[in-house]
């Protein structure tokens, strides 16, 4: 059985946003919401997943500038 509390993320990154899409384990949109791409708005998205969940997983699109990890 799943845990209620697990999501699943996905973030798409940019120069100066980062969009980050939460969805529950079985595909349904939970939020979404874009951010900067700061010091400040990386916090900020990290909190934003956390606040939905426990993350299962988190794809990352165009990592091949920007790298980050949820703990």
């Amino acid at each position: 059985m799943t845990d209620p509390c697990e999501i699943i993320g996905g973030a798409d990154t940019y120069i100066d946003t980062i969009h980050l899409a939460v969805i529950s384990v079985t595909g349904q949109p939970v939020a979404d919401r874009e951010f900067p791409t700061t010091e400040s708005g990386y916090r900020s998205a990290v909190e934003f997943l956390s606040r939905h969940g426990v993350p299962r997983v988190v794809g990352v699109e165009g990592t091949s500038s920007y790298v980050w990890t949820v703990t």
